[in-house]
């Protein structure tokens, strides 16, 4: 009770097609070969302390998309601009599912 939803969001490496929108749930990075978040983000480690110390989220939702590639840069691929108003309406689902 009290403990709040957690929404990450980032480019997702996982065996879907480059430019896939990919919705992932905690279990998700439980699995021997789970996905990775590419911005150097172990969840898995994050979430072992955040129970550790009593305050672990009540739901954890993992929002990204595949990138084209991995070479660093700020710019978006067409592939991955097309997916960005899915990500977004899946993540203003999220946020109004969340405070139901």
């Amino acid at each position: 009770a009290g403990r709040p939803d957690v929404i990450l969001i980032d480019a997702v490496q996982t065996n879907d097609s480059p430019g896939r929108f990919v919705e992932l749930a905690l279990e998700d990075f439980l699995a021997e070969e789970s996905p990775n978040l590419l911005h150097h983000a172990d969840i898995r480690k994050t979430l072992a302390v955040t129970y550790l110390m009593g305050c672990a989220p009540r739901r954890v939702k993992i929002f990204g998309v595949v990138p084209v590639n991995i070479s660093g840069g700020n710019e978006l691929s067409d592939e991955v601009r097309r997916q960005v108003p899915v990500a977004v309406s899946a993540i203003i689902r999220a946020l109004t599912n969340s405070r139901s």
